[in-house]
């Protein structure tokens, strides 16, 4: 039987249409075959969903703000994928010798993605070397010193270590009320 005139012609039937097509990677079109394992790294779906880590690492050496972020959905990367993004690209650039500034910018992604990943000793550890460094190379009142010093006491908070948190968190409201005043946004 053939279709009338401008019908669209059946390909298969309802139960073949219900049939997801096969995850492949978003940048090389590969499929999870030979060890290369297809992880879902932030909020895309479709046929976005999916990627190999090593094709997101390597899109992280073309643009490093691509190692923390999804470039289609423009959310973070979530979970393990984030973490092993985030190590990966800080040994780099730790490894190449890049500038301070690089190098704390990799240091806190990787501390928020191991935050949000749940390993909180591992975050507090390179969060408090993160405090040290800019205590002395910004000095113990710099804003970027003091918000580092606030987001060391929520980790520390979340451990459960409420005393150093309280302490820290009322030495950076101190220097806050001091350095910006009581009514900035950063004091409240």
């Amino acid at each position: 039987s053939s279709a009338a005139p401008g019908a669209a012609a059946s390909i298969g039937s309802a139960e073949e249409d219900d049939v997801e097509p096969a995850a492949v990677c978003r940048i090389c079109f590969g499929d999870g075959a030979h060890g290369r394992e297809l992880v879902s790294p932030c909020a895309c779906r479709g046929s976005a969903q999916y990627a190999h880590f090593e094709c997101l690492e390597h899109m992280s050496l073309q643009r490093i703000e691509m190692a923390w972020t999804c470039p289609t959905c423009r959310q973070p990367y979530i979970g393990q994928v984030a973490v092993d993004l985030a190590r990966s690209t800080y040994a780099r650039i730790v490894g190449e010798g890049k500038e301070e500034s690089e190098t704390i910018v990799a240091r806190e992604r990787l501390t928020f993605a191991l935050f949000q990943h749940g390993e909180f000793a591992e975050a507090a550890t390179l969060q408090r070397g993160t405090y040290e460094f800019l205590q002395q190379h910004l000095g113990p009142e710099h804003p970027e010193t003091l918000r580092i010093a606030a987001n060391l006491a929520g980790i520390l908070e979340v451990q459960g270590d409420l005393a150093s948190a309280a302490e820290l968190q009322r030495s950076a409201l101190d220097a806050h009320r001091r350095v910006l005043g009581p009514d900035h946004p950063e004091t409240l």
